[in-house]
């Protein structure tokens, strides 16, 4: 009889950054890239925002090749196989990311979410 098993392990997890969390930061900003997109491509929108801004984006945990073997790399943040799983590691992810640069800004910065396409499911 074929059963099935669940091991809890530790993953290298990938996100980019623009800006420096400082004092001076007013918006702190996490974009999650939609489906077959990559964080490094995303977080290039957010280079001329300006010293008040900090941004990050993290980037889904599969990625694959669009053509077959080859071609461009994109990422996703999940699937329907074990989706619960999915969900929660990539919200475990990105919930230590957010308190790691939480604690370097002020009180009263204003946080910004920002999704596209499956980045926006991601964020809810």
């Amino acid at each position: 009889m074929i059963k099935a098993h669940k091991l809890t392990i530790q993953k290298t997890a990938h996100f980019y950054t623009v800006g420096t969390p400082s004092a001076s930061t007013n918006y702190f900003w996490i974009a999650c890239h939609g489906y077959g997109q990559l964080a490094s491509n995303l977080i290039r929108k957010f280079e001329d925002l300006g010293e008040e801004h900090f941004v990050v984006a993290p980037e889904g945990f599969s990625r694959f090749y669009w053509k077959g073997f080859t071609g461009d790399v994109g990422a996703s943040w999940m699937t329907r196989a074990d989706r619960l799983d999915e969900i929660a590691d990539y919200s475990n992810f990105i919930r230590q990311v957010y308190e790691m640069h939480l604690a370097k800004l002020p009180k009263d910065v204003k946080i910004i979410l920002l999704g596209f396409s499956q980045g926006c499911a991601t964020q809810c």
